[in-house]
């Protein structure tokens, strides 16, 4: 991420924390302190809610804050091997191995190849058992009708052991989803990270987009949107300057929107 999506992360971090406050939902911290867990505690209670955008908002701030936290300690891990190198270049000749060891020692340490190249398989994984617990889910559903049908006519019906087997399977899928999803969070070093994996400018695009798609399911209107997830620099205030950028910003968003549609549909 460029300091430019930074800028834009944390306005809209800021953006939906004001929001949740006039709708008079008191987060326990401020924007810059909130963490995604607290989110995820909050958003907990509304579980079942019939308003929409309360829900909405809270899970788009769940993810923003995750994302920042994995941005966090990205920058902090590079950081912390930048300054290791600086100390090689500048250390005296006896202090040299010293120097490199340690450096040895951090990069091992923050290196996060590992879980890179973990990420698209577990994810990929994760998706193929969600798709398997809705295609056991309908085929025991099949099966009890069947049973139904041949208890009425009379008939003795073997199809219950099929449907405790299906549901078993079923439910082992989602544990095993569950479990992975958790997973992979943990070894981000985040207890609740709806992402994983680098947080550069793609990243932070893709998920600014499911946050507008996120809101618009919630019946969010463009202008609401637009103020939910603002750009990092205030409009201009010519006002033909100011109308060509809202423009640009109604294109982009339409754009994002379609883009994470289709991501959507593609993971079935």
């Amino acid at each position: 991420m460029d300091d430019v999506d930074r800028a834009e992360l944390e306005a809209a971090i800021v953006a939906h924390c004001q929001w949740l406050e006039k709708e008079h939902v008191r987060l326990p911290e401020p924007p810059d302190l909130l963490t995604a867990f607290q989110v995820f505690q909050y958003a907990k209670q509304l579980a079942g809610a019939k308003q929409l955008v309360v829900p909405a908002v809270l899970a788009n701030l769940q993810a923003l804050c995750a994302f920042r936290a994995r941005a966090t300690m990205s920058q902090a891990r590079e950081a912390a091997r930048e300054s290791a190198r600086l100390r090689v270049e500048e250390a005296e000749p006896h202090q040299k191995a010293n120097a490199k060891r340690a450096l040895q020692m951090i990069i091992a340490g923050t290196d996060e190849s590992h879980i890179k190249k973990m990420t698209p398989a577990l994810t990929a994984l994760e998706g193929r058992l969600r798709t398997g617990e809705r295609v056991v889910d309908a085929f025991a559903i099949a099966l009890e009708k069947r049973h139904k049908a041949a208890a009425k006519q009379g008939f003795n019906s073997l199809h219950v052991i099929d449907v405790a087997q299906a549901r078993w399977i079923a439910s082992t899928c989602r544990r095993l989803a569950a479990d992975l999803e958790f997973f992979r969070a943990q070894v981000a070093g985040q207890e609740i990270l709806p992402h994983s994996g680098p947080t550069d400018g793609k990243a932070w695009y893709a998920l600014r987009a499911e946050c507008l798609v996120q809101l618009k399911e919630a019946r969010v209107n463009a202008v609401g949107r637009r103020g939910l997830l603002p750009p990092a620099r205030p409009l201009s205030d010519v006002p033909g300057r100011r109308k060509k950028q809202e423009r640009q910003r109604v294109d982009k968003d339409g754009h994002a929107i379609k883009r994470a549609t289709i991501r959507r549909k593609s993971k079935g």
